[in-house]
């Protein structure tokens, strides 16, 4: 009976270290993530000095193109085309996994004959879900800005694979704002 009880608290031990180590490798592989983003966004900075950069809750939104207006916060109302990318250290066209912006199906080789696909998301931030590295990316947004967001796979999915998307994966999105509002 002892022996039993031996074994049964060693099998416990070696498997709650082999949780640990592997809590402990996800979140280095999450800070390696979040590393060759920041290593990505400042070789984008060296090439284009009028980008500016946003940091909020694990997301980096780069803006490529200026908007106008009110800047988006949760509960307000936002119209935007989006492209969702598998970041692998850079901005792949190749690693779409999914979008509502016939532009970047174009770009990236996809089947566009059905125009229907690809419409303007309208949501409201507050209500929509999403996943938090976007959400967190969108707030502060402006009408007519173009940005990248991008995130570890830590504010993505995280250990779920979805669709085309693996676990643990960074990702980018290339977002178009179209028009943000208040929730009125």
């Amino acid at each position: 009976m002892k022996r039993t009880v031996i074994h049964a608290l060693a099998a416990i031990t070696v498997l709650v270290a082999g949780l640990s180590c592997t809590k402990e490798s996800l979140e280095l592989e999450y800070t390696r993530q979040e590393d060759n983003i920041d290593k990505y966004i400042t070789n984008l900075l060296k090439q284009d000095t009028t980008m500016r950069v946003t940091y909020n809750g694990g997301a980096s939104r780069v803006t490529l193109k200026a908007g106008e207006g009110p800047a988006l916060a949760d509960g307000n109302n936002v119209s935007f085309f989006w492209g969702g990318y598998i970041f692998t250290n850079n901005f792949n066209k190749n690693n779409l996994f999914q979008t509502n912006d016939i532009e970047q199906a174009k770009a990236s080789g996809w089947d566009t004959s059905d125009e229907s696909r690809f419409q303007v998301l309208n949501i409201n931030l507050g209500e929509y879900p999403m996943i938090e590295g976007l959400r967190n990316g969108l707030v502060g947004v402006k009408e007519g800005e173009e940005c990248y967001i991008i995130f570890s796979g830590k504010r993505g999915f995280g250990n779920r694979s979805v669709g085309r998307i693996p676990s643990n994966s960074a990702l980018l999105y290339y977002v178009k704002v179209q028009f943000v509002g208040s929730n009125q």
